[in-house]
């Protein structure tokens, strides 16, 4: 199964060669947010207090799509698609 929709493919490829810079959370003061990035991008999915209960989001939106849309693919082969674009 390939990813069709080549403009998502080419929006994952810009995200993957332009991922920002990550907010290491082991370095931050006690209290601060914990910031949470995708699995597929690398750009931030989610921000939660350091108190938090329960799963962080594991995919930025433009992510969760592709995963809801293809949910048979890994995201290593959601990967490799976006390379090829």
């Amino acid at each position: 199964m390939a990813i069709e929709d080549t403009k998502a493919l080419e929006r994952l490829a810009d995200r993957i060669k332009n991922c920002p810079a990550q907010v290491d959370n082991s370095r931050l003061h006690a209290g601060s947010s914990m910031y949470f990035y995708c699995k597929i991008c690398g750009h931030q999915s989610d921000v939660l207090p350091e108190s938090y209960w329960g799963t962080p989001a594991k995919y930025c939106a433009p992510c969760k799509e592709l995963k809801a849309t293809y949910p048979k693919l890994t995201d290593a082969t959601i990967k490799e698609e976006a390379a090829r674009v």
